[in-house]
């Protein structure tokens, strides 16, 4: 598994704590909830040491164990969402400028935002369609490049900022 908002080489970083993230984004991400089997091979992780961050993860409320012996996102994980959240509340005239604009065109609408060197969504409108742009959510960031709101700012920041972006 590969994670592309890894600290910078020059950072010192705990691999216990980034394996942690990494199981909690692959379980987040899956499609169906997975099994830790199907996460330590995921993560290219031992089954025992895959194990030993369920367990911590699950005393800590962060994931539990379906009756299938499969893994889902636990409770807990709302204090960082909410969190989270207040970070980057939008405006609410805005909110509802978007939500206005994905009625009007039935399409899907975003509110992005430049954050450092990331464009990150902050607010987005579902389309009601059933082919629409999919994988979007708030605090998305990254593939700048190939998302309109990141193509955007590509096009209007200043070409230091552009290059770090596209660096990345």
């Amino acid at each position: 598994m590969v994670n592309s908002s890894r600290a910078d080489s020059d950072t010192t970083t705990l691999r216990t704590v980034e394996r942690a993230f990494d199981f909690l984004e692959y379980v987040a991400q899956a499609p169906l909830s997975p099994s830790v089997r199907e996460i330590a091979l995921a993560m290219g992780t031992n089954i025992s040491t895959t194990y030993h961050m369920f367990n911590t993860l699950q005393a800590l409320g962060y994931v539990t164990r379906n009756a299938d012996q499969s893994v889902q996102i636990g409770p807990r994980i709302t204090i960082l969402h909410q969190a989270y959240r207040r970070v980057v509340s939008v405006d609410r005239e805005l909110l509802q400028l978007v939500e206005d604009l994905a009625h009007e065109t039935r399409e899907t609408a975003s509110v992005s935002r430049l954050v450092r060197d990331h464009v990150v969504i902050h607010a987005i409108a579902e389309s009601r369609q059933p082919n629409r742009a999919a994988g979007l959510y708030v605090g998305l960031s990254g593939f700048e490049h190939l998302r309109a709101s990141g193509r955007l700012v590509l096009a209007m920041t200043d070409p230091a900022t552009k290059a770090l972006i596209l660096e990345q």
